[in-house]
């Protein structure tokens, strides 16, 4: 076995990632191997000089949670005489997922010299999503000098940052052309290769390419490709006029609107008698089944229920866009009405940001953003006004019926265990976050700030600190700090449901995780070090002077408060994705 395993393994690394069966039972058995001491030093006097073996052991070490682990694996492998791009590569992951923008920056621009093409484009979105845009410019020149081969392969990358550079538009129009051009006139001989051709298409947002590359040849596509193109036929099909003239007014300042389904220029609009509503069709109509997140069904529902308004609605003129960069848009229309997802921006009653919530199923409808970004967050006078009427006990059985639904049910953002290791003795819930997510960035104290000083607080008393680390985090500073409490035996980490841990919890602290309303859910005290759009229920702290004199003080939860915060939450902040009728409801509200 150790033969076929040697002989196996030393094959190069580009024939093995040509296979994704092989790569899965190669990841398995090389976590298996890894695992025992012994075997494990084998693997490395057999693999040593290998690429393969170091991003395969950092990849297993990152799936454990070892982030630092999988630093010191790679750094290794970048002495060794191999000096492999892709090494650089995943160490400028580790480093961003850290925070280090600077180091981070620095690998990929080595890996961009040992071999420009792949390396060039993972540069310059990385430029783009950190604000580096004169260096992201001079990187997009650089990238639209290669060979239109290379270009080719990697336009949905480059469609996804070409918002911010408008000065590349016309020759990026040019290499997106020939594409489709090239995709249009091939002859496909297998499965396979029309496979490829169709998931181009549909990467590139061409739904009717993809259709017309099919023909009647649909069932020889294979499963993943196909299933992906029945959804997007299914959710778009019949709105495939809006992605053509999507791609139009992304391709020209000369925009296209559609009313009452026809198509007319933008300067023939009267908008005296007509609602102009610029649209972005969010990217998570074209995720594929690897790009998948849960909580994508929740936005295209949405946003399918907002179409169906728009169309239909003869007072309505749409000028479609594509929200090519998932988190970001670039109005052009001068005073329209906006419909985007996963947006901030400073309020504004004719933008309208669609976001999931941590309601399961349900989105947050807002002027100014979502999350701590949301209108919410600091004006909580809507909050009052719209619950000055209700009743007592309408806001109890509101926040029963939501205990009973989220709570009993154990329904959350992501998917919860079912079973749950029990822990003794009165505790805290720190529930931690992912440091570089946007929302971080409304941090009063940060997460490991927090962290640490609730266990100081608590350090000679019989309250432990309870820590479960966000299931997406890659940080090593998060992991060294946990690891550190952990041996210390100050924290006890757990991955426990965040249900089971809130309910036995005395109280919950978070900077500004969806866990903070969940706890409200619970009838708990949520203390929060950052701006969060449940702050109306919440003890604020900005600083650790505040913290420690909330920790002192009294804190049982104002259950009033709390009441009212959950209904507004539920009743007016969300919407349920497939409640067609309320959506409709609340878009007639928007634009009147």
């Amino acid at each position: 076995m150790r033969k076929r395993l040697t002989k196996l393994l030393s094959r190069p690394a580009k024939k093995l990632s040509s296979n994704q069966a092989v790569q899965r039972k190669l990841s398995l058995l090389f976590r298996w191997l890894a695992s025992d001491p012994r075997s494990s030093r084998l693997l490395f006097l057999l693999f040593r000089n290998f690429t393969w073996y170091y991003l395969m052991l950092a990849r297993n070490q990152r799936l454990q949670g070892n982030d630092d682990g999988a630093f010191h694996s790679l750094m290794i492998g970048q002495r060794c005489p191999i000096d492999d791009y892709r090494i650089h590569i995943k160490i400028s992951e580790l480093y961003r997922d850290n925070g280090d923008i600077t180091s981070a920056h620095t690998h990929l621009k080595l890996a961009d010299i040992l071999k420009p093409g792949y390396s060039t484009i993972r540069l310059l979105t990385f430029e783009t999503d950190h604000g580096l845009l004169d260096a992201g410019s001079t990187t997009m020149g650089r990238i639209l000098g290669f060979q239109s081969r290379l270009i080719h392969r990697h336009i949905p990358m480059l469609n996804r940052i070409s918002i911010y550079y408008p000065e590349h538009r016309d020759p990026l129009n040019v290499v997106r052309e020939e594409l489709k051009n090239i995709l249009g006139a091939g002859t496909y001989a297998d499965s396979r290769e029309l496979t490829n051709a169709v998931d181009a298409a549909i990467s590139n947002r061409w739904l009717r390419l993809a259709l017309d590359l099919c023909g009647d040849r649909k069932e020889q596509i294979l499963p993943p490709t196909r299933q992906l193109l029945d959804r997007l036929t299914a959710d778009l099909g019949a709105y495939e006029p809006l992605l053509e003239l999507a791609w139009k007014n992304e391709m020209s300042d000369e925009l296209t609107a559609i009313q009452q389904g026809r198509l007319m220029p933008l300067s023939d609009v009267s908008t005296e008698s007509t609602r102009v509503v610029e649209l972005f069709i969010p990217t998570p109509f074209f995720a594929g089944s690897d790009q998948e997140k849960p909580t994508y069904e929740t936005i295209r529902q949405a946003f399918l229920q907002a179409i169906r308004f728009l169309i239909e609605d003869k007072n309505i003129a749409i000028v479609p866009r594509f929200q090519l960069y998932w988190k970001d848009c670039i109005p052009k229309v001068r005073n329209a009405w906006i419909i985007s997802y996963h947006t901030s921006a400073p309020a504004n009653p004719r933008h309208l940001h669609i976001q999931e919530s941590p309601l399961a199923g349900c989105c947050s409808f807002d002027h100014s953003g979502f999350a701590g970004f949301a209108s919410i967050a600091t004006d909580h006078s809507q909050i009052t006004r719209f619950v000055s009427n209700v009743s007592a006990d309408a806001l109890e059985r509101n926040q029963r019926d939501m205990h009973d639904r989220y709570v009993t049910g154990n329904i959350s953002k992501y998917l919860q265990p079912a079973e749950n290791k029990p822990i003794s003795g009165p505790y805290v819930f720190v529930a931690l976050q992912i440091p570089t997510d946007i929302v971080s960035r409304l941090a009063w104290i940060s997460g490991i700030d927090l962290l640490r000083s609730v266990v100081e607080y608590y350090r000679e008393t019989e309250v432990k600190v309870v820590v479960k680390r966000h299931p997406f985090c890659g940080s090593m500073a998060v992991q060294k700090c946990l690891d550190e409490l952990e041996a210390a035996g100050r924290i006890i980490r757990t991955e426990n449901s965040i249900h089971s841990l809130i309910a036995s919890a005395r109280i919950v602290l978070t900077v500004n995780s969806g866990v903070g309303l969940e706890a409200l859910m619970h009838g708990k005290t949520v203390v929060a070090s950052g701006q969060c759009d449940y702050s109306y229920a919440a003890k604020t702290v900005r600083n650790h002077n505040e913290l420690f004199q909330v920790l002192s003080g009294d804190l049982s939860p104002d259950d009033q408060r709390i009441r009212e915060l959950l209904y507004f939450y539920v009743r007016r902040f969300t919407v349920a994705a497939t409640d067609s009728g309320e959506i409709r409801t609340r878009l007639q509200e928007w634009l009147s």
